[in-house]
């Protein structure tokens, strides 16, 4: 539960990075890529998925002050194209 709550705070420090991958998130945590993925395992998830979940997250945040374009907070919040940024949003949220 511990390595799971450091790499949670990494990828909401590092969220905006275009370039946060789940390698880099193994190097940055001093663990191997296999092991960083049984650790997401043992809580029901994958490092992809909690990366593009907090940023869904974030930029749902984003877009209920309604004060910048979607275009502009999918680029905010990590993501590299609104194509890319409009499916996630669809999945995670539905909307």
């Amino acid at each position: 539960a511990k390595r799971f709550g450091q790499a949670v705070r990494i990828v909401e420090q590092r969220m905006a990075e275009t370039d946060l991958e789940v390698g880099a998130l193994a190097d940055e945590m001093g663990m191997s890529l296999r092991s960083l993925q049984k650790v997401f395992a043992a809580n029901g998830t994958t490092p992809s998925e909690l990366i593009r979940n907090l940023r869904v997250r974030e930029a749902r945040k984003l877009l209920q002050a309604g004060s910048r374009s979607v275009t502009n907070i999918a680029f905010d919040v990590g993501f590299s194209d609104i194509n890319q940024f409009c499916r996630a949003f669809r999945r995670e949220t539905g909307l």
